[in-house]
């Protein structure tokens, strides 16, 4: 029995907002649960199920939710969904700063708050300097979408990139996840395709590989190309020509290997001659080639 009552998930991920803000936060909330831990609606799909929990009411005779115990896991995750609600509220407000000052002693823990309102940042002043995720200033059919792409970009560094340190103790934020644009140049379209992907993470917190750019003259494409992966998550564009090319399948192989996250658009045209079997059993995303191959955030 002691070794049950000592188990320790991995991860817990908490989502937090103001009661007043439940008509529009609940549904950003349950996006985020879908995402990481199951879909409500199709209930019999696979998942990922990671501990998700909901802090939005107060507890009884209190004004502010239940407190969180962030040892409870080996990681633990705090998104706090702040909006003119939970600014104006100075008890939500104390709540939320002192979970902050709780995750800033270990590096095995973090709160990030969401902006939903340009006054979000009024939260507290212990929290002042907290470089908040913005989700006030897009279109709002993106919004959960974005939100989904932070927590889990946050999620992601926590648990496989090292904690940063200053030579005076000062710690810095992980370093950010590399995404390894694999591809065909054999193909036009699934080549602009990879660089228009390329170019839409130049406006987020995501690294990424693109071989013709970042591997230095001189240097060996296989050699590079593993140490790069070690360390990513692998993008295959598989386009009617992608099997075909030994260096994607190379890629697809070492990032099973080493245990990469991949993700797989799918944007066959005609055929392909031979399936890849390695690309299987991974998320897939569809991607029409013959359309515009201008590629907002949204899809990232």
């Amino acid at each position: 029995m002691s070794g049950i009552n000592s188990f320790k998930p991995l991860l817990n991920v908490y989502l937090i907002w103001h009661p007043s803000a439940d008509s529009f936060c609940k549904n950003l909330a349950k996006s985020v649960f879908s995402h990481f831990n199951r879909d409500a609606d199709k209930p019999f799909a696979r998942s990922i199920a990671i501990p998700t929990y909901y802090r939005c009411v107060p507890e009884l005779n209190k004004n502010v939710p239940l407190s969180i115990n962030i040892d409870n896991a080996k990681h633990t995750v705090i998104f706090v969904l702040v909006e003119n609600h939970m600014v104006f509220d100075d008890a939500w407000g104390e709540y939320i700063a002192d979970l902050s000052e709780q995750v800033k002693v270990s590096t095995n823990h973090r709160l990030i708050p969401i902006a939903l309102s340009g006054s979000a940042f009024h939260l507290h002043p212990n929290i002042s300097k907290v470089n908040f995720a913005r989700l006030f200033n897009i279109e709002p059919d993106d919004i959960q979408n974005k939100l989904v792409h932070y927590c889990a970009h946050a999620i992601a560094m926590l648990l496989t990139s090292p904690q940063r340190v200053t030579n005076q103790g000062s710690k810095l934020s992980n370093l950010p996840i590399k995404l390894f644009i694999s591809h065909t140049k054999r193909e036009k379209k699934a080549l602009a395709l990879a660089v228009a992907l390329k170019k839409a993470l130049e406006n987020t917190q995501l690294d990424n590989f693109f071989d013709s750019v970042d591997i230095a003259h001189g240097f060996q494409f296989d050699e590079e190309i593993n140490a790069n992966l070690e360390n990513s998550a692998l993008l295959a564009i598989r386009s009617d020509r992608y099997s075909d090319s030994p260096w994607c399948r190379m890629e697809v192989m070492t990032a099973k290997k080493e245990k990469c996250p991949i993700v797989v658009v799918d944007a066959l045209q005609y055929q392909e001659n031979r399936s890849f079997p390695y690309l299987g059993n991974v998320p897939v995303i569809r991607f029409d080639l013959n359309k515009s191959l201008k590629v907002s955030n949204s899809f990232l």
